[in-house]
């Protein structure tokens, strides 16, 4: 891996997120990640910003409420699977990131792993949760049947790293 400046990072936020998805990494107190599809990558305040979503039901929600920093990570195809094993399993009781033997580091307080395509370090900058209430019903009725709506955290990107 090596690091870039911003400015190189050529993708597209529909692709990595719809095809490639991504594994939102948290190293504080625990490390874990989990699965991710929605977000993106844009500009808000006048920073280059992640934007992700997770449900307050999952384990990571109350890891990125602790912590100061996230990482996405974008793997190739071949991950898939320990991808969709990640997004399935909870780290609440276990430490799942070893069971599926996916190699990672942690510096700075921020989690790396090591056969991701690209990696982005973020400095949480917003954490809100949607409103349920302003969300169109077909929305609600389709993604929310029992609640769970989720929070939207926004990221300033501090590093970005590519294979």
């Amino acid at each position: 891996m090596k690091q870039i400046h911003l400015s190189e990072l050529n993708v597209s936020s529909f692709s990595l997120f719809n095809y490639q998805w991504c594994l939102i990494g948290v190293a504080g107190d625990k490390v874990n990640a989990m699965t991710a599809s929605w977000g993106g990558l844009g500009t808000l305040w006048n920073k280059a910003v992640v934007t992700i979503y997770v449900r307050p039901s999952r384990y990571t929600h109350v890891l990125l409420e602790r912590d100061d920093h996230f990482t996405i990570s974008f793997f190739g195809q071949q991950h898939r699977p320990v991808l969709n094993y990640l997004g399935t399993i909870s780290g609440r009781d276990k430490d799942k990131i070893a069971e599926c033997g996916i190699s990672y580091h942690v510096n700075q307080g921020a989690l790396y792993f090591d056969d991701a395509e690209l990696i982005i370090k973020c400095k949480k900058i917003l954490t809100q949760p949607l409103d349920e209430h302003r969300i169109s019903e077909d929305i609600k009725r389709l993604m929310y049947p029992n609640g769970d709506v989720h929070t939207m955290v926004i990221g300033e990107v501090e590093e970005v790293w590519i294979k």
